[in-house]
């Protein structure tokens, strides 16, 4: 029995001793216990200079304090004082009644299972570990390591954190002050409430709210907002964000109601607003985002899964200034404001990759989409109405499908230097659009697009303008990498009140003019040169001239298709290489002087290359031929230099078997004249070098008949000198043939003068000398421009020795050209009146007035009967040929006594 005594002894005095110890001393018993506390559990304390402990009170203060794991740097706690509740205290539970810590400096970690370290020391179980039981869940919260803990009231101040998710990557926040109320597991219902105020970085934030982290689940409802946080700082809370560029601040203020339903499980809700400015984020390759400044309106809802999916929803509007999405480096679209009034629902994948959804509209100003330096779709005001889904990987590909619509002002496309597309007003619908962006920087344009367009203007070669234009497609491809665009379009341009330029003086008006496009093709070359390949046809309705000409335009329909067309341009809009195919054909029809009538012209071959007005000294070389109304055939061949100053050129054409009635509304139109009958054909060739002009023409025409087509002119006499049915007649032969050559040359040296005009001057002049080579002498503009009178002595109408061979000379033009006609017309002068006036034989008196009127006009008849007479006499003259005019007699004409000729 006195083993058990000894013990009981023994036992009852260490618990006197311990008992004298704790109530003698307890802040050192305190700090023994908390000691040897953290060294069972592995976490080093330190540094505890003050501590003080009234178990009377339940109330333990002092610092300041260090603590860690490991061989990283410890935590401080400059000052800290705990109130307990001593009643829950012995019964095991730690109630603090009040809290405050002062002067803190922590490290906060987030390792690669994304567990939280502080100071080295784990605040939540690995993935690796042995999940929680669902009593440790309830006791402990969500499974944490930290036992659970009350607090009626608590207060932190001054504690600087420095977090951070990879090494080299820290973010310092600061809490200036939290406080906390009425957190306790006994009452998982009821809500503590905080309050938080701090930075993050450059950042500020100001927070207040409630928060069940005791529940199932737990529940945050959070006001406030933060100021100035960048999108580094972002990235260094979150992680990374795959940005290979990350410049930008954000503000926001709002509302927010955050539920934790288990781990990796969240669903928030947010209203209010968030404020950008300054962002510049681009992701590996070439996608980035630039935003000058935006205010995105919150309504919204996101939640995430435990494999790391996202879902996030907004239906307010985003209002956004200085916007630019780009896809490469020179493809982009600019948008200078917008507000965008759009339900949008995204969702990002644990692979990275992101859905969205948008609908609403977007009234846009500014708004330019570039693919190159020189090529763009730009419009300055509209409102875009979308319905959209977009799907994106983690290579930053995007994938946009949906309709979409627009309606807008001024706008239009350019392309490279040479094509140029604009309108006033459009309202564009694109019903199945499909856009893809491209890692690479590529854009893929897909679908069915229609477009209505006012004040339409196309400023490219056969520019045209037009007061409304409808664009309806059954198919569009349209490829933008990073540098050139290619464009694969089917379908129909048509316009109403269409206007094409001619010259500065004249244009062609259009009721109406369609294309329809089959197999077109345009794409820009990487230099910014540019290709079309396209089948091509066009119509015209209601054509008409307007300008200075007063003859009526002879073409009111027309069709044209370009087969196989294949234009190659250069960067600055000159023509590389133009190639049609065979089966390219000009149809025009018209009304011409009451009567309808008909022109087709077959382009059997065109091929030009190196028209370009960048490069003068470049050689341009043109072959065409065409078929005229199936008969006709016209061969052009051609090399010069057209921009050279003076031009350079060797020319070679041929004209055969040309039908010219089939040109008579064309001739009428460009010269006055109608063409009644004749076949024309005609090889030709000039040269222009050293600044001259030399050049041959060969002509052969058949049955030629022309006309003036209007009244009061002849436009051939202007341009002749001779009207037009005596220049024809001198130039055929008895065949009714015109068989000649004209040679011409002029001076190209003036840089002033334009080539076209010499050649033009030069070939009427040698015009004019052909016809009037068979004339001799001058003559009136008018009349028998190279045959002088026919002289006879005064009161005679003998034909003397000089008249005779006057008259032969005219006999032998009549029997050389048999469709010349002449007139001969008698006339008496003053020299007449004399000689039939003057003194009578036997002194008698001299005849009146009257009489010597009436013998001037007896000799004038005659004189025309004897020219008639002797003319007729010649040799190969027909008597149709001839014909005497009405004789005239005039005592005050100057003139010499003779017989006029005209033709």
């Amino acid at each position: 029995m006195r083993l058990p005594r000894i013990l009981a002894c023994t036992f009852a005095g260490l618990l006197l001793v311990i008992a004298a110890i704790v109530l003698i001393a307890p802040s050192m018993t305190v700090r023994l216990l908390a000691e040897r506390a953290a060294a069972w559990s592995g976490v080093g304390v330190s540094g505890l200079e003050t501590l003080e402990v009234s178990l009377t009170d339940a109330r333990i203060s002092g610092g300041p304090l260090s603590f860690g794991q490991g061989a990283g740097e410890p935590a401080r706690i400059g000052r800290f004082q705990a109130n307990l509740d001593g009643s829950r205290l012995l019964s095991g539970r730690l109630v603090f009644e009040d809290l405050s810590l002062a002067d803190a400096d922590l490290k906060l970690s987030v390792d690669a299972e994304g567990r939280p370290i502080l100071n080295g020391i784990p605040l939540a179980s690995s993935a690796g570990q042995e999940k929680p039981t669902p009593e440790e869940e309830t006791a402990g919260g969500t499974g944490s390591t930290i036992p659970a803990i009350a607090i009626r009231h608590a207060t932190i101040e001054r504690a600087r954190i420095e977090y951070s998710r990879s090494p080299g990557q820290a973010l310092p926040l600061t809490i200036d002050r939290l406080s906390l109320d009425d957190l306790s597991p006994e009452t998982p219902d009821l809500p503590a409430r905080f309050e938080l105020i701090g930075s993050a970085g450059d950042a500020r934030f100001d927070y207040k709210g409630e928060a069940k982290v005791f529940g199932q689940p737990v529940d945050v409802v959070l006001d406030g907002g933060f100021d100035n946080l960048s999108i580094a700082d972002i990235e260094a809370l979150t992680g990374s964000l795959g940005l290979s560029r990350r410049e930008g601040r954000l503000a926001s203020s709002g509302s927010h109601h955050v539920t934790l339903s288990g781990p990796g499980n969240a669903h928030v809700t947010s209203t209010g607003s968030v404020t950008a400015t300054g962002f510049d984020l681009a992701v590996p390759g070439s996608i980035a985002i630039r935003l000058a400044q935006g205010t995105f309106a919150l309504d919204a809802q996101a939640t995430s899964t435990p494999d790391g999916g996202v879902e996030v929803s907004n239906k307010a509007p985003f209002d956004v200034k200085g916007l630019n999405v780009a896809w490469s480096e020179k493809g982009a679209v600019d948008v200078a404001a917008a507000k965008l009034d759009l339900d949008v629902n995204a969702l990002l994948s644990p692979e990275r990759t992101v859905g969205a959804t948008l609908a609403g509209s977007v009234p846009l100003s500014g708004l330019v989409v570039a693919w190159s330096e020189t090529g763009d779709v730009h419009l300055d005001d509209g409102t875009a109405r979308v319905d959209l889904k977009l799907e994106s990987g983690p290579d930053g590909a995007m994938t946009i499908a949906g309709p979409m619509a627009l309606a807008g002002k001024s706008g239009g496309i350019r392309s490279g230097e040479s094509f140029r597309l604009s309108y006033q007003g459009i309202d564009a619908d694109f019903p199945d659009a499909r856009i893809v962006l491209a890692s690479d920087g590529a854009a893929t344009v897909d679908g069915k697009p229609r477009a209505t367009m006012t004040g339409f203007a196309l400023d490219a070669p056969g520019g045209i303008q037009a007061v409304s234009a409808v664009i309806a497609s059954t198919s569009l491809h349209v490829l933008s990498p990073a540098q050139g665009v290619l464009v694969e379009y089917a379908g129909t341009l048509d316009l109403n009140d269409a206007t094409k330029p001619l010259d500065e003086a004249t244009r062609l008006r259009l009721e109406a003019m369609g294309f329809d496009l089959a197999g077109f093709r345009y794409s820009e070359e990487p230099d910014l040169a540019a290709r079309l390949r396209a089948d091509i046809g066009a119509r015209a309705r209601g054509v008409r001239k307007e300008g200075k000409s007063k003859v009526p335009f002879p073409v009111r329909d027309a069709t044209l298709t370009l087969a196989g067309l294949d234009l190659r341009l250069t960067p600055t809009g000159g023509v590389q290489r133009l190639v049609l195919d065979p089966k390219t054909k000009v149809v025009l029809e018209g009304v011409a002087r009451g009567q309808p009538h008909h022109l087709s012209v077959d382009l059997d071959h065109v091929d030009i290359s190196d028209l370009d007005p960048d490069a003068p000294d470049q050689l341009t070389r043109a072959d065409v031929v065409a078929i005229v109304n199936e008969r006709g055939r016209i061969e052009l061949d051609e090399e010069v230099k057209p921009f050279a100053r003076p031009p350079e050129f060797v020319f070679k054409g041929s004209i055969s078997d040309l039908e010219l009635p089939d040109l008579s509304p064309y001739a009428a139109a460009a010269a006055g004249l109608d063409i009644e009958s004749g076949r024309f054909a005609a090889t030709g060739q000039a040269t222009g070098a050293n600044g001259k002009l030399d050049g041959l023409l060969k002509i052969n025409i058949q049955t030629l008949d022309l006309v003036p087509s209007t009244e009061g002119g002849d436009p051939a006499a202007d341009l002749t000198g001779v009207p037009v049915n005596f220049a024809v007649a001198l130039l055929e032969d008895s065949g009714r043939r015109i068989d000649v050559s004209l040679p011409f040359s002029g001076d190209l040296s003036d840089p002033e003068v334009n080539d076209c005009g010499v050649i033009r001057t030069a070939l009427l002049g040698a015009v004019r000398l052909l016809v009037t080579a068979p004339l001799q002498g001058g003559g009136k503009k008018g009349g028998p421009a190279g045959f002088g009178p026919v002289s006879f002595d005064a009161g005679s109408a003998v034909i003397n020795a000089e008249a005779m061979q006057q008259l032969g000379r005219m006999a032998g033009l009549l029997a050389d050209k048999p469709r010349l006609r002449l007139q001969v017309c008698g006339r008496a002068t003053a020299a007449d009146a004399r000689a039939l006036g003057g003194a009578t034989p036997g002194g008698a008196a001299p005849p009146s007035d009257e009489a010597v009127s009436a013998k001037m006009i007896a000799l004038a008849q005659e004189r025309g009967r004897a020219a008639l007479e002797r003319l007729g006499a010649f040799a190969g003259v027909k008597s149709d040929q001839v014909q005497q005019c009405r004789p005239t007699a005039n005592p005050k004409d100057a003139g010499p006594p003779r017989v006029e000729a005209r033709f």
